[in-house]
């Protein structure tokens, strides 16, 4: 048929079950699948260095509304997560040669952790609504958490 789509043969892998050995490593197509997108989590650590270019500008910006100390604390957080984050994502980087795919839980886990740290001290910028009801924060606070969660 003229102008209609070509009709392609499409390949469907089956999923089979994720195989344990003796030593308890873990094989098969999902493992070897989880090690790979725990690999793509760890590709740069550009992401975080936005943290430390962001975090304090929009500290800086909000610390009209905020006690000096609640600013220094937010940032000197804010500088331990995305330091323990970069620590983490160097020794990846190190053993990622000899890696095997059972530890791709363990590291996922560990920037699971990390990621939840740090979209925890973003989210305390929320607190902006009950110290002040200037709009001009709130729209600024909005443009910084969308931009964040980019």
């Amino acid at each position: 048929m003229i102008g209609s789509p070509r009709m392609t043969e499409l390949n469907v892998v089956v999923s089979s079950p994720l195989h344990i050995d003796p030593n308890g490593q873990s094989s098969g197509p999902e493992a070897a699948i989880h090690a790979e997108q725990v690999r793509l989590l760890y590709g740069t650590p550009y992401v975080w260095l936005i943290n430390l270019i962001t975090g304090p500008a929009a500290a800086w910006l909000l610390s009209p509304v905020f006690p000096r100390w609640a600013v220094l604390s937010w940032i000197g957080l804010l500088l331990c997560v995305i330091s323990a984050r970069l620590l983490i994502w160097q020794a990846y980087q190190r053993s990622a040669g000899n890696c095997a795919t059972s530890d791709a839980t363990r590291w996922g886990l560990a920037f699971t952790a990390g990621t939840f740290a740090t979209g925890c001290l973003w989210g305390l910028l929320a607190a902006t609504v009950f110290v002040t009801d200037n709009p001009v924060y709130y729209m600024f606070l909005v443009f910084v958490l969308g931009g964040m969660t980019k």
